[in-house]
C-alpha cells in the first residue's frame, strides 16, 4: 500500500482501491496520502475501521475522483454479487 500511495501521490495513477487491505497494509499509507492531499475513504462507509481484519479502501488523488471511483466499485459489487458488501441492495 505506501508504494501505491506513493504513485498516487507522485502522479503515477490518480487513484485506486482494495478490497480487503488489512491496517498493517494502509497504516503508514494512509498519512501520506492524506499529508499530500489526496481523498482517502472506505468503500462503504466514508471511514475506515483500523479495529477491522479486512478494510475496504478508495484513494483518489482529489475528492471528485475518489467518489467516483468509490460509486463504481459499489457499482461493480452489484452487478456482479447483487448486493453491497453489507448486504444491502439497491
Amino acid at each position: 500500500m505506501v508504494f501505491d500511495a506513493l504513485q498516487i501521490v507522485d502522479g503515477y495513477v490518480d487513484g485506486m482501491f482494495h478490497t480487503g487491505a488489512t491496517p498493517f497494509d494502509i497504516a503508514a499509507g494512509v498519512p501520506i496520502l492524506r499529508a499530500a492531499g489526496c481523498s482517502v475513504s472506505g468503500i462503504n462507509t466514508p471511514d475506515l475501521n483500523f479495529a477491522d481484519e479486512k478494510i475496504p479502501i478508495v484513494v483518489g488523488r482529489n475528492e471528485q475522483l475518489m467518489n467516483e471511483l468509490r460509486k463504481a466499485v459499489i457499482k461493480a459489487e452489484f452487478q456482479l454479487f447483487g448486493r453491497h458488501e453489507r448486504g444491502e441492495e439497491e
